[in-house]
């Protein structure tokens, strides 16, 4: 197989045999597309999920050489999940092979060359400068910091590679309405990364939400349990970023805001279960979940009892 580059295109327009790997970014168009120039035998994107300037891809190929992606202009964090080993070229030479497990930062300037000679499969997590400018106060010197970021290739971070397969996990199966959830963790590892690029900027915050920002907070959550819910218009109502008011929150209220979120869904619930007869997938959608199945799972690890045998047995 030739040489080839990723290019920023649609994926319809990859139809030759011998075109490298699409971006990530351009995963709208149907898969059928890809499968007649690249022998895919699977591949998935959160495109078109509403997720907010972050996009999780798989690719699964079975068969791919060497190829170039050029400088993308957002932030990549890619899991080699199956396949061959994988080696870059580093100056006029190739760097020894990177296996299965291993992880790569591609910052957003950075044009790399890969070489596979045979099956590869990949988690892309591909964030956006919108999303590096809202995470703290500091927006423009996080942004630039994780912008210089070096190339990191085949390295080992539990944390990371913890993130990305949750953040993969979402995607092949959405649990609920929103991005709340892919916020929280999206944002957790880009401070993680930030960290070890410019830890001045990242400053747990001392105090938590303020009377007024937490009844704002509050009444929104209330407002929205049965629509999607963001990190973004949270932190909004308590004036703060999402770094800060994510920790914020925590330390005002001992819970995660996507866990105190998930407990206000089941209080919702159990008073539908009360006092209605909806089935139980009209309850689930109807308090924010995106399936009866995760509903179920959810109720359960709150009530310790199924939301079937919690009707049968309403207080």
């Amino acid at each position: 197989m030739a040489r080839t580059a990723i290019r920023r295109e649609p994926l319809a327009s990859f139809r030759e045999p011998g075109v490298g790997l699409p971006s990530a970014r351009r995963a709208a168009p149907p898969i059928e597309a890809i499968r007649e120039g690249l022998s895919v035998r699977e591949a998935l994107s959160s495109e078109g999920r509403g997720w907010r300037d972050i996009t999780v891809s798989l690719w699964d190929v079975e068969e791919i050489d060497e190829y170039r992606i050029p400088a993308m202009g957002e932030l990549l964090v890619g899991l080699h999940t199956g396949g061959r080993p994988v080696r870059t070229r580093v100056g006029s030479a190739w760097s020894p092979p990177s296996a299965v497990g291993r992880l790569h930062l591609v910052p957003a300037t950075a044009e790399t060359t890969w070489n596979v000679h045979g099956s590869l499969r990949f988690i892309a997590v591909h964030v956006g400068d919108a999303r590096l400018r809202g995470l703290t106060e500091r927006s423009d010197e996080a942004a630039t910091s994780l912008s210089r970021l070096d190339f990191r290739f085949g390295f080992v971070d539990p944390f990371v590679a913890s993130a990305v397969t949750e953040l993969f996990a979402e995607l092949r199966d959405p649990r609920e309405q929103g991005s709340l959830y892919v916020d929280l963790l999206a944002d957790t590892l880009l401070v993680h990364v930030l960290r070890s690029a410019a830890p001045a900027l990242v400053v747990t915050p001392r105090g938590g939400l303020s009377n007024t920002a937490w009844r704002l907070v509050r009444d929104r959550v209330e407002e929205r349990l049965s629509e999607s819910l963001t990190i973004e218009e949270l932190a909004r109502e308590a004036g703060l970023s999402r770094f800060h008011f994510a920790r914020a929150f925590k330390k005002a209220t001992g819970l995660s805001p996507h866990r105190y979120v998930t407990l206000r869904r089941v209080e919702r619930a159990k008073s539908l279960l009360s006092h209605s007869d909806l089935p139980l997938v009209n309850v689930a959608l109807e308090v924010g979940f995106s399936n009866q199945a995760h509903f179920t799972d959810q109720f359960h690890r709150v009530t310790g009892s199924t939301p079937s045998a919690y009707r049968r047995n309403k207080p």
